[in-house]
Protein backbone atom coordinates (compact mmCIF):
# COMPACT_ATOMS: atom_id res chain seq x y z
CA UNK A 1 0.00 0.00 0.00
CA UNK A 2 1.26 3.17 -0.64
CA UNK A 3 1.92 5.62 1.63
CA UNK A 4 1.77 9.50 1.52
CA UNK A 5 3.70 11.49 3.44
CA UNK A 6 2.34 14.44 6.20
CA UNK A 7 3.74 17.28 4.29
CA UNK A 8 2.35 16.45 0.46
CA UNK A 9 -0.16 15.27 2.33
CA UNK A 10 -0.94 18.87 3.88
CA UNK A 11 -0.54 20.88 0.80
CA UNK A 12 -2.51 18.74 -1.51
CA UNK A 13 -5.22 20.04 1.28
CA UNK A 14 -3.95 23.42 1.10
CA UNK A 15 -4.26 23.42 -2.53
CA UNK A 16 -7.67 21.87 -2.36
CA UNK A 17 -8.60 24.88 -0.43
CA UNK A 18 -6.97 27.40 -2.54
CA UNK A 19 -8.74 25.92 -5.42
CA UNK A 20 -12.57 26.00 -3.84
CA UNK A 21 -11.90 29.57 -2.49
CA UNK A 22 -11.02 30.78 -6.18
CA UNK A 23 -14.01 29.14 -7.38
CA UNK A 24 -16.48 30.78 -5.04
CA UNK A 25 -15.01 34.12 -5.43
CA UNK A 26 -15.37 33.65 -9.11
CA UNK A 27 -18.81 32.77 -8.60
CA UNK A 28 -19.78 35.64 -6.42
CA UNK A 29 -17.65 37.91 -8.81
CA UNK A 30 -19.76 36.81 -11.55
CA UNK A 31 -22.51 37.42 -9.78
CA UNK A 32 -21.46 41.38 -8.95
CA UNK A 33 -20.75 41.39 -12.64
CA UNK A 34 -24.41 40.12 -13.50
CA UNK A 35 -25.65 43.02 -11.14
CA UNK A 36 -23.32 45.62 -12.57
CA UNK A 37 -24.30 44.90 -15.90
CA UNK A 38 -27.80 45.73 -15.55
CA UNK A 39 -27.47 48.59 -13.28
CA UNK A 40 -25.40 49.95 -16.56
CA UNK A 41 -28.13 48.81 -18.73
CA UNK A 42 -30.44 50.52 -17.17
CA UNK A 43 -28.34 53.91 -16.62
CA UNK A 44 -27.28 54.17 -12.68
CA UNK A 45 -23.23 54.55 -13.62
CA UNK A 46 -22.02 54.72 -10.40
CA UNK A 47 -24.19 51.70 -8.98
CA UNK A 48 -22.21 49.66 -12.04
CA UNK A 49 -19.34 51.10 -10.93
CA UNK A 50 -19.68 49.63 -7.64
CA UNK A 51 -20.38 46.59 -8.71
CA UNK A 52 -17.31 45.68 -10.99
CA UNK A 53 -15.34 46.82 -8.38
CA UNK A 54 -16.80 44.42 -5.90
CA UNK A 55 -16.36 41.79 -8.67
CA UNK A 56 -12.46 42.50 -9.41
CA UNK A 57 -11.65 42.84 -5.34
CA UNK A 58 -13.29 39.04 -5.40
CA UNK A 59 -11.10 38.39 -8.44
CA UNK A 60 -8.47 40.57 -9.90
CA UNK A 61 -7.97 37.66 -12.39
CA UNK A 62 -11.33 37.99 -13.64
CA UNK A 63 -10.99 40.07 -16.97
CA UNK A 64 -14.50 40.20 -17.33
CA UNK A 65 -14.92 43.65 -14.64
CA UNK A 66 -12.44 45.63 -15.85
CA UNK A 67 -13.51 45.73 -19.73
CA UNK A 68 -16.95 46.63 -17.87
CA UNK A 69 -15.87 48.79 -15.59
CA UNK A 70 -13.46 50.39 -18.59
CA UNK A 71 -17.20 51.16 -20.12
CA UNK A 72 -18.65 52.79 -17.32
CA UNK A 73 -15.55 55.12 -17.00
CA UNK A 74 -15.03 55.66 -20.94
CA UNK A 75 -19.33 56.64 -20.06
CA UNK A 76 -17.88 59.01 -17.58
CA UNK A 77 -15.81 60.84 -19.72
CA UNK A 78 -12.96 58.88 -17.53
CA UNK A 79 -10.69 58.00 -20.47
CA UNK A 80 -7.57 57.23 -19.05
CA UNK A 81 -9.63 54.89 -16.21
CA UNK A 82 -11.33 53.26 -18.87
CA UNK A 83 -7.76 52.66 -21.17
CA UNK A 84 -6.38 51.43 -17.78
CA UNK A 85 -9.02 48.56 -17.28
CA UNK A 86 -9.28 47.64 -21.30
CA UNK A 87 -5.68 47.49 -21.25
CA UNK A 88 -5.64 45.06 -18.04
CA UNK A 89 -8.50 43.40 -19.62
CA UNK A 90 -6.41 42.86 -22.54
CA UNK A 91 -3.34 41.13 -20.45
CA UNK A 92 -6.07 38.68 -18.89
CA UNK A 93 -8.38 37.99 -21.70
CA UNK A 94 -6.83 39.59 -25.31
CA UNK A 95 -10.00 39.87 -27.16
CA UNK A 96 -11.15 41.83 -30.21
CA UNK A 97 -13.93 43.91 -28.29
CA UNK A 98 -11.33 44.91 -25.49
CA UNK A 99 -9.13 46.32 -28.30
CA UNK A 100 -12.22 47.88 -30.03
CA UNK A 101 -13.52 49.55 -26.99
CA UNK A 102 -9.67 50.51 -25.62
CA UNK A 103 -9.14 52.50 -29.40
CA UNK A 104 -12.35 54.08 -28.64
CA UNK A 105 -11.29 55.58 -25.68
CA UNK A 106 -8.03 56.38 -27.10
CA UNK A 107 -10.05 58.10 -29.99
CA UNK A 108 -12.21 60.04 -27.54
CA UNK A 109 -9.29 61.37 -25.46
CA UNK A 110 -7.56 62.39 -29.03
CA UNK A 111 -4.94 59.92 -29.52
CA UNK A 112 -5.70 58.82 -32.92
CA UNK A 113 -2.08 56.93 -33.48
CA UNK A 114 -2.94 54.29 -30.40
CA UNK A 115 -6.85 53.87 -31.53
CA UNK A 116 -5.80 52.91 -35.14
CA UNK A 117 -2.92 50.53 -33.43
CA UNK A 118 -6.11 49.06 -31.39
CA UNK A 119 -8.25 49.16 -34.16
CA UNK A 120 -5.49 47.15 -36.45
CA UNK A 121 -4.94 44.83 -33.09
CA UNK A 122 -8.82 44.00 -33.56
CA UNK A 123 -8.85 43.25 -36.61
CA UNK A 124 -5.94 41.08 -36.90
CA UNK A 125 -7.85 39.11 -34.05
CA UNK A 126 -11.20 39.56 -35.71
CA UNK A 127 -11.14 40.63 -39.58
CA UNK A 128 -14.88 40.42 -39.43
CA UNK A 129 -14.73 43.30 -37.29
CA UNK A 130 -17.35 45.98 -38.98
CA UNK A 131 -16.76 48.39 -35.96
CA UNK A 132 -13.00 48.11 -36.21
CA UNK A 133 -13.06 48.41 -39.80
CA UNK A 134 -15.16 51.69 -39.62
CA UNK A 135 -13.91 53.31 -36.78
CA UNK A 136 -9.84 53.06 -38.75
CA UNK A 137 -11.59 54.33 -41.47
CA UNK A 138 -12.70 57.18 -39.69
CA UNK A 139 -9.23 58.18 -38.42
CA UNK A 140 -7.18 57.30 -41.09
CA UNK A 141 -9.51 59.66 -43.26
CA UNK A 142 -8.83 62.22 -40.68
CA UNK A 143 -5.38 61.75 -40.73
CA UNK A 144 -5.47 61.98 -44.72
CA UNK A 145 -4.86 58.64 -45.41
CA UNK A 146 -7.84 58.27 -48.22
CA UNK A 147 -6.70 55.20 -49.68
CA UNK A 148 -6.71 53.25 -46.09
CA UNK A 149 -10.21 54.94 -45.68
CA UNK A 150 -11.37 53.87 -48.61
CA UNK A 151 -10.26 50.28 -47.78
CA UNK A 152 -11.46 50.24 -44.37
CA UNK A 153 -14.92 51.27 -45.66
CA UNK A 154 -15.11 48.81 -48.34
CA UNK A 155 -14.33 45.99 -46.11
CA UNK A 156 -16.85 47.35 -43.33
CA UNK A 157 -18.92 47.09 -46.62
CA UNK A 158 -18.30 43.53 -47.61
CA UNK A 159 -19.04 42.64 -44.29
CA UNK A 160 -22.17 44.41 -43.86
CA UNK A 161 -23.86 45.37 -47.08
CA UNK A 162 -26.36 47.53 -45.39
CA UNK A 163 -23.68 49.67 -43.17
CA UNK A 164 -25.41 53.09 -44.55
CA UNK A 165 -22.50 55.02 -42.64
CA UNK A 166 -19.84 53.75 -44.43
CA UNK A 167 -21.34 54.14 -47.69
CA UNK A 168 -21.55 57.68 -46.75
CA UNK A 169 -18.16 58.09 -45.29
CA UNK A 170 -16.59 56.55 -48.54
CA UNK A 171 -18.37 58.48 -50.50
CA UNK A 172 -17.17 61.45 -48.87
CA UNK A 173 -13.89 60.39 -49.14
CA UNK A 174 -14.52 60.08 -52.93
CA UNK A 175 -15.32 64.23 -53.25
CA UNK A 176 -12.02 64.85 -51.67
CA UNK A 177 -10.57 62.63 -54.41
CA UNK A 178 -12.31 64.77 -56.85
CA UNK A 179 -14.57 61.25 -57.92
CA UNK A 180 -17.90 63.41 -57.89
CA UNK A 181 -19.70 60.87 -59.54
CA UNK A 182 -18.84 58.00 -57.47
CA UNK A 183 -19.32 59.45 -54.27
CA UNK A 184 -23.16 60.15 -55.62
CA UNK A 185 -23.36 57.09 -55.93
CA UNK A 186 -22.20 56.30 -52.51
CA UNK A 187 -24.76 58.89 -50.83
CA UNK A 188 -27.30 57.42 -52.95
CA UNK A 189 -26.83 53.88 -51.54
CA UNK A 190 -26.45 55.03 -48.37
CA UNK A 191 -29.97 56.83 -48.76
CA UNK A 192 -32.36 53.88 -49.71
CA UNK A 193 -30.87 52.07 -46.55
CA UNK A 194 -31.73 54.36 -43.86
CA UNK A 195 -33.56 57.55 -45.75
CA UNK A 196 -31.59 59.84 -44.25
CA UNK A 197 -27.95 60.92 -43.53
CA UNK A 198 -26.58 61.64 -40.61
CA UNK A 199 -26.78 65.35 -39.48
CA UNK A 200 -23.26 65.50 -39.01
CA UNK A 201 -22.51 63.54 -42.52
CA UNK A 202 -24.14 65.87 -44.57
CA UNK A 203 -22.39 69.18 -42.90
CA UNK A 204 -18.93 67.03 -44.08
CA UNK A 205 -20.83 66.49 -47.14
CA UNK A 206 -21.55 70.37 -47.50
CA UNK A 207 -18.27 71.78 -46.16
CA UNK A 208 -16.53 69.54 -48.94
CA UNK A 209 -18.60 70.78 -51.37
CA UNK A 210 -18.91 74.73 -50.82
CA UNK A 211 -15.17 74.43 -49.83
CA UNK A 212 -14.52 73.02 -53.95
CA UNK A 213 -16.98 76.04 -54.83
CA UNK A 214 -14.78 78.60 -52.92
CA UNK A 215 -11.97 78.12 -54.75
CA UNK A 216 -10.61 79.99 -57.31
Amino acid sequence: MRRFSLPLLLFCFLLNVVVLRAQVNRRAAMDHLNRGTQELDAGDLEGALAEFNRAIELDPNYSAPYFSRGLVRRRQADYDGAISDFTKAIELNPIAEAYLDRGAARKDKGDRDGAIADFTKALEIDPTDVDACYERGILRGARGDLDGAIADFTKAIEVNPRHAKAYANRGIIMLLQGRDADAQKEFDTALKIENTLNPDLQNRINQIVRGRKSKP
